[in-house]
């Protein structure tokens, strides 16, 4: 029974997936996980049935059982990971800087393949320690960030998760939206 994280993220056959930490304090970005989903679709797995040599039926698995037994490693090495990024976030101290848009700006280079499709799942708290001018509106937050922290996610598919109230208890609506 594995906890199904592939399933909930809707991957595609061999998509690559890569789970970065990142420090706020430091801007520190550590890389726990660089994997490809490691699946066929059926077609290609019916194809690579039907080319096997007899030798390779004797000596190697079936393609639909290899690639169970590869997801279930896939999985163990995702899940780790994360436990990885839970145990250090657990360490975390609340330096000066706590500031996630910093962070993601200093590793921004990360995007830029233009053969590449990103799609980006970010947790954080939201937590942005900038110095706003008090009464500040959404809109003139959002373009102070913008011009701030210039950083493009080549037109990839953004889902931010875990965005609390912060300490200046904002409204989570407002917040969402910075």
């Amino acid at each position: 029974m594995g906890l199904h994280y592939p399933k909930k993220l809707e991957l595609a056959p061999r998509e690559r997936i890569t789970v970065l930490g990142v420090n706020p304090n430091n801007f520190e970005v550590i890389e726990v996980f660089d994997l490809c989903y490691p699946t066929f679709t059926s077609s290609e797995i019916t194809r690579i049935r039907n080319e096997r040599t007899l030798w390779e039926k004797l000596i190697t698995s079936d393609p639909e059982s290899q690639q169970r037994d590869n997801l279930q490693l896939f999985e163990t090495r995702l899940r780790n990971s994360l436990d990885r990024l839970l145990a250090a976030s657990k360490n975390f101290v609340r330096g000066k800087r706590r500031d996630m848009l910093g962070a993601i700006a200093v590793d921004k280079n990360r995007f830029r393949d233009p053969n590449a499709v990103y799609r980006l799942i970010i947790y954080t708290n939201g937590s942005v320690a900038d110095d706003f001018e008090a009464g500040a509106t959404e809109t003139q937050i959002v373009d102070f960030l913008a011009k701030k922290y210039p950083t493009s996610f080549s037109g990839a598919d953004v889902f931010v998760f875990g965005v609390t109230g912060g300490e200046r208890n904002e409204a989570l609506e407002t917040k969402e939206k910075i």
